[in-house]
């Protein structure tokens, strides 16, 4: 019986060490992910900003009220287009995020079935 306890043990901490590896390789691609989508945001960001001080500029200049309308409705669409650009990245980051997530719950799921399988067989009942 000492040496079927072992067994488990000794195949448990090695399933345990399994199960930290895909963990940290989870993390890993979760982090990536993000850094990626973030590093794909950032250019977006920066030329809206860069349009926007030269907008906010060149509407200051103006002293017609129905150009300076024109110009600040123009400056709402450059926002929405802003807004709906990186919505778009999010959901694709979230969808990305979403199969990683998947991925993990399915690995860990076998490693635990197929320690359990083992366990059940090493104490037959």
């Amino acid at each position: 019986m000492g040496d079927l306890c072992k067994q488990v043990f000794e195949t448990g901490l090695a399933e345990h060490k399994r199960r930290d590896k895909e963990v940290n390789c989870f993390f890993s691609g979760q982090n990536e992910t993000v850094i990626e989508y973030q590093q794909k945001a950032l250019p977006i960001l920066a030329n809206f900003e860069q349009q926007h001080k030269e907008r906010t500029v060149d509407m200051r200049r103006l002293s017609d009220r129905e150009l300076l309308k024109v110009k600040i409705n123009q400056c709402n669409d450059e926002i929405n287009q802003l807004c709906k650009g990186l919505m778009t990245l999010e959901f694709q980051m979230v969808g990305q995020l979403e199969d990683i997530t998947k991925r993990l719950d399915i690995n860990i799921s076998e490693m635990v079935g197929y320690f359990t399988e083992m366990v059940q067989g090493i104490y037959p009942f």
